[in-house]
């Protein structure tokens, strides 16, 4: 019997050891993964992030589209791997196209209000910007409590609006007000709200998940 004990405490070592062995090789391989892929992945997710909530356009993802080129992406686990790819696959590109669109109906909507309420710059006035995009793609009306100087030009398109253009003496605040209340209507500026609200929960929801993953 004390072969029979021997050979079995043998067989244990030997699998003890192919297990530990296993188990070593598996946390390099995740090593390697967090290193090669998940944090560049987090990274590059942070970064665009923060442009999509700065309401702006976000580029291809270059981290990514290496990742899969490289063959990496076969390498992770399958339910992290879809979640990046429906986000690349599917909400960013739905962000971008939203963001064209959008872009695009902004502009003619300023082309239009140029010719409505926008004229030359007159000598000595001062110009004044005004960030169009932010406050038409707001989730509510931030135009409150500007005025518009007797000398001053705010530019809409191409055209500027003077206090001499206000439409029946409206305030330039309620003349904002209007103009938003307008571009609430447009389905582009409502389809480009909901997918920056998509894209910026799913990218948090993928990145909490990429943190899950990564190993030390």
């Amino acid at each position: 019997m004390e072969w029979l004990t021997s050979v079995l405490i043998y067989i244990l070592g030997f699998l003890s050891s192919v297990f530990l062995q296993k188990r070593s090789e598996r946390r390099e391989s995740e090593k390697a993964l967090s290193r090669e892929v998940y944090r560049p992945l987090h990274e590059e997710l942070a970064q665009t992030s923060s442009r999509v909530e700065r309401r702006l356009y976000c580029d291809n993802p270059a981290v990514w589209l290496k990742t899969e080129a490289s063959g990496l992406a076969g390498k992770i686990d399958t339910s992290t791997r879809r979640k990046l790819q429906h986000l690349y696959g599917v909400t960013v590109p739905c962000y971008q196209a939203a963001f064209m669109e959008a872009s695009q109906e902004s502009e003619q909507l300023r082309k239009k209000w140029d010719l409505l309420y926008g004229s030359s710059l007159p000598e000595g006035y001062n110009r004044r910007d005004f960030d169009w995009w932010k406050f038409l793609l707001g989730e509510e009306c931030s135009g409150t409590g500007i005025v518009l100087g007797t000398v001053e030009g705010m530019k809409i398109y191409n055209a500027y609006l003077t206090a001499e253009r206000l439409v029946s003496g409206l305030s330039l605040e309620e003349f904002l007000r209007d103009r938003w209340n307008e571009a609430t209507g447009s389905p582009r500026f409502a389809t480009y709200r909901a997918a920056r609200r998509e894209t910026l929960r799913e990218i948090k929801e993928v990145m909490e998940h990429l943190v899950c993953r990564m190993r030390v």
